[in-house]
């Protein structure tokens, strides 16, 4: 899989660099970063330069900006749009990842266990973390009965 999809709100400032730009960066930052993350979610890029909040770098494609400590960064090319009343649905192929290796298990891919990204519940505007593993996948449900 090396496609994901960006719902963002159409009002928002960054979908006129996406647009413009066809790239975009996605990071995840973790809870030590809260405050950082909820003031750039306070304000309007319209209004405010948020270039100075997080340290930055670019990667290949030099275009859209990724957070050097973030835990996860990965810089894509926009594939298509797929457009709402409300929301921008930015299709975007990811052309590289960038990780912080206190995340990766001794085989050097990422231990998703050891990321526990800063999440954003809109319902309750609440930030969430990710707790531990529950199950294995393709095991639980062989104890299903019809």
């Amino acid at each position: 899989m090396d496609k994901i999809m960006l719902s963002m709100h159409k009002s928002h400032y960054s979908n006129q660099g996406i647009r413009e730009n066809k790239t975009a960066s996605v990071n995840l930052v973790t809870k030590d970063m809260i405050i950082e993350a909820d003031y750039v979610g306070m304000v309007s890029g319209h209004k405010v330069d948020k270039s100075k909040v997080f340290e930055y770098f670019y990667g290949k494609l030099k275009a859209a900006p990724l957070v050097k400590n973030a835990v996860i960064s990965m810089e894509c090319e926009l594939v298509d749009i797929y457009e709402t009343e409300e929301e921008d649905n930015f299709i975007l192929k990811v052309i590289n990842t960038y990780v912080d290796d206190n995340v990766l298990n001794a085989n050097g891919t990422i231990d998703y266990s050891k990321v526990k990204p800063l999440l954003f519940e809109m319902p309750t505007k609440s930030y969430l973390e990710p707790g531990n593993i529950i199950g294995k996948c393709w095991n639980k449900g062989n104890k299903y009965n019809k």
